[in-house]
This record gives C-alpha cells, structure tokens and sequence, in this order.
C-alpha cells in the first residue's frame, strides 16, 4: 500500500444509495478514513436516500452549501485568526451525515 499523495484539503460528497459500480459510498468512507489516519484535512459528507446522481431538492441545496464552505474556507484569504480546519469534529448536518478534520 502506498501513501497518498494529497497534500491539499478534500471534500467528498457522496450519495449515501449509490449503487452504481465502482463507487460505493464505502469506498469514500474508507478514503476519508485513511486520510484522516494520516493526518490530512479532509471532510466526507454523506446525503441520505441519494444514489450516483442527487435528485432531493434538500440534498443538491446542501451539496451547494458543503462546496461554497469549503471553498470559501480553503480559497478565499482568511481575515479570522483562527486556523481552517481547526478543531475535528463529526456534526450531522440536517438530514445528512459529515465527518470533518
């Protein structure tokens, strides 16, 4: 097993139903984690009842919210003090799940 070569913060979205072949939502599960491992900054978010393509008004809403975070978090020049990323935590966001480092 080789290292990963991800030097840059990830954001994975995933459908929580996708059922397509060769993207399980396991595998994303287990990226994050192995990401996570390694101390790389990452956050895996899961959309209940979504399979490969989001439908759910409610899910492609947050989908759009997780992405304008992120990139606003990890694009945008800060002017907080605080450092991005700071702080791991697992939060359920509405209806969706989101682990985070």
């Amino acid at each position: 097993v080789t290292r990963p070569q991800i030097e840059r913060p990830l954001l994975l979205i995933h459908g929580e139903a996708d059922n397509n072949p060769g993207t399980f939502p396991m595998q994303s599960e287990r990226f994050y984690q192995a990401l996570k491992g390694l101390g790389k900054e990452c956050r895996l978010v899961l959309l209940p009842l979504e399979s490969h393509s989001y439908a759910a008004k409610e899910n492609v809403l947050h989908m759009l919210a997780e992405i304008d975070d992120w990139l606003e978090r990890h694009l945008v020049p800060s002017t907080a003090s605080a450092e991005p990323g700071e702080g791991a935590q697992t939060e359920a966001l509405g209806s969706a799940v989101a682990a985070d480092t």
